[in-house]
């Protein structure tokens, strides 16, 4: 439903189905269509039709299922099953028939043809019987025995109208080898049994049971197995295996040149016996692998057009051939086997992306309100630092509150640097984006943190050559390397173990990409990793499940957020993280960043130094804060500056309007009653389009480059700031106005 509306939102059109649970814990299906669209201040909304299908979706599968099971059910019977229209032609046959009349030496295609000119040894009486049928709309029943040549064969035959608006428009003619009908009705019950265990069975090995089972009663299956393949590993595993002289149990094993590969790779069902087996190894084709069988018979696994394994029965001792029914058979076995493995991976996955969808959602929450936390702190903290700072200025260096001031500040920016990690955790922090060689920064932590690590651990780097410089905030994706190697320590704990550190690179795909947390839609391509794993106690799927939840620790209290500000920084960075653990076996944690990238604009922070301006100017500073209009005030008063102020977004456009001639720059906050940051933007630049401004913001600068992407911005300083960093901006910004047409200068 995302993606539909993502791709609304780009001008394309909303026609989508999906799923939903109702209060009652029943399943619905929805179908949304958009009609129109409007727009209101920033939202889009959507104008369209939700229509509940569900019974219409039930009712094309039931008819689905229904007539795979009537072609599957006509195929596999022993009995010959044709169709004749009024005019007495064959509009629809089954294999049987195609098989029974190739047995005859007569021609199979019987489609299209009138039944006479199919069969001329029929009589007359048997198309009069046809007739009667059509005429009476009853069904008909007869036993008649036909020669060719010196062999009989005695049948019963069964014509059954089909009837519409009263009238029979076809005959159903079903032809029965009397001799045959126990072993036809046994093929039926086998196969009634096998599509209800599709139906009702969930677990892969119970149905494979059954399909043994049943299967027994019509062929020999002493020897029966199924082989999966994993196209990552090559490998071939066995849900199911019975085998006279091989073990039940078989781990997973390649099967190179394997008969069984050989039907993976053919993708057509294979029956040989000891000659043609000869004939494949001598070309080439497979090697011999355990004992040699008299007949083997195999037929491919296949679902949404790949092959997945081989379903395969075989006998070492002199039996009869597999017959071509038998061949069918197998195959429909198959096809049965791949449905419920369908069934059973889309469920996983299901459940898989519900969970991500629930842990991204309860991240994005927890992020917004931990952003909106930091925002505030930071508009606090303008007031406490900004005043320090301008009462440091304004005292000599001997002052008796020159010591506490500075207390005050350093203290003011300690707390400004825990709500960067606030908005680090949220996802939305202030980054120092520079190029960075993750090994160096690997060897470099290592170093720090070798002597605060358990001493039972042993530190091991793999540090892969020429991985491709990647761009992001060093001081952060320390922190990451910081509390990934912590907590694999305390993972060790007092026993012996390894800490493993490596990296490297590799292109992505979106199935790699899916287990990750969290996925976000990440783009395929490459990607730089840093692996962190351990030896230690590991992880049971509960905690795993919890582990990036926040304040959620299995250490001591106090503990907790280490985690969730990691998956906080790296989904900053456009990363995903993905983590594999077992209790006892350890932990592995991969953190994959986009490689290749460059930044656009440099955000490297540097200590700015107050100047004396050449020329003054007025200064707008909107901000519905009256302790940071104060602060503000007072910084670029002091630098030579005249400042008008506005505590909200009407209010600066009111001013503006009546003296946007004189005004040289405006300082924007971004969050603002009444009228926000972005609308008052928009106004000012509709009364002035060349007015610079300059946005302020509890935010950082990422999210703003974001929401005001080629707008023309003029500049932005991020909250809490000093009195030299705000000059600087404006300053920066008058001087480009100087050096134009002067127009701002009074």
């Amino acid at each position: 439903m995302l993606e539909a509306v993502a791709r609304f939102k780009a001008g394309g059109k909303l026609d989508v189905e999906y799923r939903i649970e109702d209060s009652t814990g029943e399943w619905k299906v929805l179908r949304d269509r958009a009609i129109g669209r409007r727009v209101v201040g920033d939202e889009t909304m959507i104008e369209g039709i939700s229509t509940d299908i569900t019974e219409r979706k039930r009712a094309e599968e039931a008819l689905r299922n229904s007539e795979l099971l009537y072609r599957a059910t006509i195929d596999a019977i022993a009995d010959t099953v044709h169709v004749v229209d009024s005019d007495l032609r064959i509009t629809l046959t089954n294999e049987t028939l195609k098989r029974w009349a190739s047995d005859l030496g007569l021609d199979s295609d019987f489609v299209g043809r009138h039944v006479r000119d199919v069969c001329p040894f029929l009589s007359d009486k048997i198309v009069d019987e046809y007739k009667h049928v059509f005429s009476s709309g009853e069904t008909l029943v007869t036993e008649e025995e036909h020669s060719f040549g010196d062999r009989s064969i005695a049948t019963e035959t069964r014509k059954i109208p089909i009837i519409e608006s009263g009238e029979v428009v076809r005959v159903v003619t079903v032809v029965r080898d009397v001799s045959e009908q126990a072993k036809a009705g046994e093929v039926q019950s086998v196969l009634f049994q096998i599509s209800q265990a599709v139906s009702t069975t969930s677990e892969l090995r119970e149905l494979i049971e059954v399909v043994h089972r049943e299967l027994g009663r019509l062929i020999d299956t002493t020897n029966f197995y199924v082989a999966l393949y994993d196209e990552e590993t090559g490998l071939y595993s066995f849900p199911y295996h019975v085998d006279k002289y091989d073990s039940d149990e078989i781990a997973p094993v390649p099967l190179k040149q394997s008969l069984t590969d050989y039907v993976r790779r053919m993708g057509e069902p294979v029956m040989v016996d000891p000659e043609e087996h000869d004939e494949l190894i001598r070309e080439g084709e497979v090697v011999l692998i355990g004992a040699q069988s008299k007949i083997w018979l195999g037929v491919p696994l296949k679902t949404a057009g790949k092959i997945i394994g081989v379903v395969v029965v075989q006998n070492y001792d002199d039996a009869p051939l597999y017959t071509a029914e038998d061949r069918e058979l197998l195959a429909f076995v198959a096809e049965n086997i791949a449905v419920t493995i369908e069934r059973r991976k889309s469920e996983e996955e299901r459940r898989t992306l519900e969970a991500q969808i629930q842990q991204a959602q309860k991240l994005e929450s927890l992020g917004v309100l931990a952003g909106g936390i930091a925002h505030d702190f930071n508009n606090l903290l303008t007031g406490i630092l900004g005043n320090a700072d301008l009462a440091l200025m304004d005292l000599p260096a001997d002052a008796a509150a020159t010591g506490n001031l500075r207390e005050i500040k350093t203290t003011a920016e300690r707390a400004a640097d825990l709500s960067r990690q606030m908005l680090a955790y949220s996802g939305r922090g202030s980054f120092i984006i520079e190029p960075i060689d993750l090994n160096d920064l690997v060897t470099e932590m290592v170093h720090l943190l070798d002597v605060s690590i358990s001493k039972k651990a042993v530190l091991k780097l793999e540090l892969a050559p020429d991985v491709p410089v990647m761009v992001g905030d060093a001081t952060q994706i320390r922190q990451v390397l910081m509390n990934l190697i912590t907590n694999a320590s305390d993972a060790v704990g007092d026993e012996d173990g390894l800490i493993s550190i490596s990296t490297g690179w590799l292109e992505c795909d979106r199935a790699s990409l899916a287990g990750a947390y969290l996925d976000d839609q990440l783009d395929e391509g490459a990607y730089i990793y840093l692996e962190i794993a351990d030896t230690g106690c590991g992880m049971d799927e509960e905690t795993r499940r919890r582990i990036f939840d926040p304040f959620y620790t299995t250490k001591f209290t106090g503990r907790g957020l280490g985690l969730a500000s990691v998956l906080g920084i790296i989904r900053g960075h456009k990363g995903a993280i993905q983590v594999d653990s077992k209790p006892t076996k350890g932990t592995r944690f991969r953190v994959l960043f986009p490689a290749g990238e460059r930044p656009t604009t440099p955000h490297a922070k540097k200590e700015p130094v107050l100047e004396v301006p050449v020329a003054s100017g007025t200064i707008l500073l909107v901000d519905d804060e009256e302790a940071i209009r104060e602060v503000g005030s007072r910084m670029l008063e002091q630098a030579g500056f005249t400042v008008a102020t506005a505590v909200d977004g009407v209010e600066a456009v009111e001013y503006f309007g009546h003296h946007a001639d004189s005004v040289a720059c405006v300082l924007l906050d971004l969050t603002m009653p009444r009228l926000g940051g972005e609308e008052t933007y928009r106004e000012l630049r509709k009364i002035r389009p060349d007015v610079p401004v300059i946005l302020s913001s509890g935010y950082s600068e990422r999210e703003v480059d974001e929401r005001f992407e080629g707008q023309g911005i003029a500049g932005f300083v991020q909250k809490p700031y000093l009195a030299a960093e705000l000059v600087s901006k404006v300053r920066a910004v008058v001087r480009v106005e100087e050096s134009g047409t002067g127009e701002n200068l009074p």
